[in-house]
């Protein structure tokens, strides 16, 4: 039997879109509204600035506090539980929701995300809302495949709940380790013994939260290779709403 020619076998390219939004924000003081909206500025600038490479339509306030951002598969793992690490870490005090699309874009590609559609940004869009609605924070996800959706899905509220439950100190401490593992640097930073950060590190579940957050990075990972054998969820997608 003769094989249908190559073109005809190859999959469209898929891209991951983010679309993220800070939780409440009109409810701020006016002084912590502005302060917060130029930290949200600085905030993604640095994203674009680490992970160029990666980027494909920049991370861009498009209104109010609300961003998007369109990315490579490859390395989306990496970027995208730095991305909700460092939103707890730079906002403390403020949530973030975080809708995350895979799927494939119909128009020409551009830097600004405001002039990009697709299907990845409808799935993006779709969570954003679900997460809205729900009250679901720490990323979801959508596209990816109803399985893979509902395991990145279970474990983001689990990291989630993990990082809420930490006090000041246990969190200062995740920050420091997350940055360097070695725990007498933290120790140094912190003033106390390398006994005491062991204790905190301990009663913050550190260990287990590392785990966890690498499980959810391989699964990331996992879930965004080239779906050759499985069966795309993509439709003709329709104008998006701004």
């Amino acid at each position: 039997m003769t094989g249908r020619p190559r073109e005809e076998l190859k999959q469209p390219a898929r891209f991951i879109a983010i679309i993220g939004d800070i939780v409440s924000s009109r409810k701020l003081a006016g002084p912590q509204r502005k302060r917060t909206q130029s930290a949200l500025i600085e905030f993604l600038s640095g994203l674009n600035r680490a992970i160029h490479e990666a980027v494909v339509a920049d991370f861009t306030i498009i209104r109010g506090d609300e961003f998007e951002a369109l990315i490579k598969p490859a390395g989306a793992s990496r970027l995208i539980s730095d991305m909700v690490w460092e939103a707890m870490e730079k906002f403390p005090g403020i949530s973030f929701r975080f809708g995350i699309g895979l799927g494939t874009i119909e128009t020409e590609i551009d830097r600004d995300p405001r002039v990009v559609d697709g299907a990845a940004f409808h799935r993006a869009r779709q969570a954003i809302e679900r997460a809205e609605k729900e009250n679901m924070l720490g990323g979801v996800f959508a596209g990816f495949g109803d399985d893979q959706d509902a395991i990145l899905n279970g474990m983001a509220r689990l990291l989630n709940h993990h990082r809420t439950n930490w006090s000041k100190q246990q969190r200062r401490l995740a920050q420091l380790l997350r940055r360097d593992p070695v725990k007498s640097h933290a120790a140094e930073r912190l003033g106390i013994s390398k006994q005491a950060v062991s204790a905190y590190a301990r009663s913050a579940g550190w260990e287990a939260y590392t785990e966890g957050e690498t499980g959810w990075r391989e699964a990331i990972a996992t879930a965004v290779v080239p779906h050759s054998a499985r069966k795309s969820h993509d439709v003709t997608p329709s104008p998006r709403g701004r």
